[in-house]
């Protein structure tokens, strides 16, 4: 499939949208659940950090790609090697997580968010300014 670019944009724009305005990146180990179908599907693996997102998580997309904007330094609440990350929304009662409305592989060496090393709790984990989501759709 291919889709004009204005159309592209709006379809990655959405993300920002959806996401509003308190967005957060939760990293966690394991394997993702297999599709964001509804956007409460319960987590899996351990919860190795959550990370502030900029409000708004990014610009206008451009040809079908959204940049992210910068992404807090976080501590980490949990030890191990990252297996995936979620973008979330908060709850009413403020929490983050619950609300998923992307995620996505990430790994130590590879990814769509590269690690150099596992994650210890304790450290400050970040992720480098510049984190791109791409609609594969894109013309």
């Amino acid at each position: 499939m291919d889709l004009y670019t204005t159309t592209a944009n709006k379809a990655t724009d959405a993300i920002t949208t959806d996401v509003g305005t308190n967005g957060y990146i939760m990293i966690y180990t394991g394997t993702a659940p297999a599709k964001v179908a509804n956007a409460y599907v319960a987590a899996t693996g351990t919860l190795l950090v959550t990370m502030a997102m900029s409000n708004p998580i990014g610009p206008a997309s451009s040809n079908g790609v959204l940049t992210l904007s910068a992404i807090t330094t976080t501590v980490a609440v949990a030890s191990g090697t990252p297996g995936y990350f979620r973008i979330c929304t908060t709850n009413s009662d403020g929490t983050a997580g619950a609300n998923c409305r992307a995620q996505g592989t990430c790994a130590v060496g590879s990814g769509e968010i590269n690690f150099g090393s596992t994650v210890a709790s304790g450290g400050n984990v970040s992720i480098t300014t510049g984190m791109t989501i791409t609609n594969p759709a894109a013309a």
